[in-house]
């Protein structure tokens, strides 16, 4: 709109200038019109090209505008990108007045220019101010109840990003703080050796989790990316579940959000595995391929029936998680499962061509 409102100030500005000295030539005063009416074409364009204060530039503009009109009359058409200006950079009481204070201008020269009074010259300026305030500042309006939704839309997204990976990391670190603790305990009079191993690995989850924990706040990186490819993350994240892992394809380079959301997608679904699937055996597949990604999580546990809640009660934002982060990206999430005969989850992500 505002690029609409620049060509068109130009434009009238050139048919208000040609018209003058089609009507009274270079004489009399209309060379100094021309010079006038460039001046206030260099002075609309300067705030194109640098960030001059905008209320001063439009201060300017109007002032200049209105002695053209004292002297040319034939500018007044000039008005409405001026009034579009002013609607833009002023309050709503200012603009208002600044708008009336225009169409009483443009009235005036009108009627100078007429032959004779016609009703029209006045009513016509009149609507067109009024038409051009109303929607101008309903369109404010709109624009701002607009941003706020978008705010608020922001808040929502923000909090179901905290919860995916306060989900995925420190919850998840918890429960295996507490399965290494309750390990520790059982083994603590007949294996004191195993015991202070588990109490360890506990120690070191509580660390990885509290670094976690800093950076899920932060919004930044997870601790497992930092320093290594995605494909080294999943591997000592696999290595510590105690599930194999294995990559298909020729890996390439695929994005923080990608990286992320794969990584936490496997945190989440190996931690289901850990937790509910009672499994010997788990494999993860990372496949890259031409234009996306395929993340495989497979299991030889319990299983369930998918599409309903797997688990114990209140545990079942899991999988919910990985199907937010994967629709986030645009991606697409397929489990298999069936009581009894294990898990197998399947993730594919776009990769915008990438590869």
């Amino acid at each position: 709109m505002r690029s609409w409102m620049h060509g068109g100030f130009y434009l009238l500005l050139a048919a208000s200038a040609a018209r003058y000295v089609s009507r009274h030539g270079l004489g009399d005063g209309g060379l100094l019109v021309l010079v006038l009416a460039l001046a206030l074409a260099a002075g609309y364009g300067a705030v194109l090209i640098w960030p001059l204060p905008r209320r001063s530039w439009l201060a300017g503009m109007l002032a200049g505008w209105l002695l053209l009109v004292v002297i040319a009359p034939s500018f007044a058409l000039c008005a409405v990108p001026l009034l579009f200006a002013a609607l833009g950079e002023l309050p709503a009481r200012a603009a208002v007045a600044v708008a009336a204070g225009l169409t009483t201008v443009v009235i005036a020269a009108q009627l100078q220019l007429a032959e004779r009074f016609d009703l029209s010259l006045v009513l016509a300026p009149v609507a067109v101010a009024v038409i051009a305030t109303a929607a101008y500042l309903q369109l404010a309006r709109t624009s701002e109840q607009l941003a706020a939704s978008q705010r608020q839309a922001g808040v929502l997204e923000e909090r179901q990003r905290l919860a995916r990976d306060i989900h995925d990391t420190i919850a998840q670190g918890l429960s295996s703080v507490n399965l290494l603790l309750q390990a520790a305990d059982r083994d603590w009079e007949t294996r004191p050796e195993a015991a202070r191993e588990h109490v360890r690995q506990a120690a070191g989850t509580a660390r990885e989790n509290l670094a976690e924990a800093r950076q899920v706040v932060a919004g930044l990186t997870p601790i497992a990316l930092t320093g290594q490819s995605l494909a080294g993350a999943l591997g000592d994240l696999c290595s510590g579940a105690g599930a194999r892992f294995v990559i298909e394809g020729e890996p390439y380079p695929l994005g923080g959000d990608l990286d992320v959301a794969l990584l936490r997608i496997t945190q989440s679904a190996l931690a289901n595995v850990t937790e509910h699937a009672a499994a010997t055996q788990a494999a993860v597949t990372l496949t890259y391929l031409p234009g996306s990604v395929t993340l495989d999580v497979c299991d030889d546990g319990r299983g369930f029936v998918p599409g309903t809640a797997a688990g114990e009660p209140g545990r079942g934002y899991g999988l919910a998680a990985i199907r937010q982060r994967a629709e986030l990206l645009h991606g697409t999430v397929t489990v298999e499962s069936a009581p009894g005969e294990g898990t197998a989850l399947a993730v594919t992500l776009p990769t915008g061509g990438t590869g």
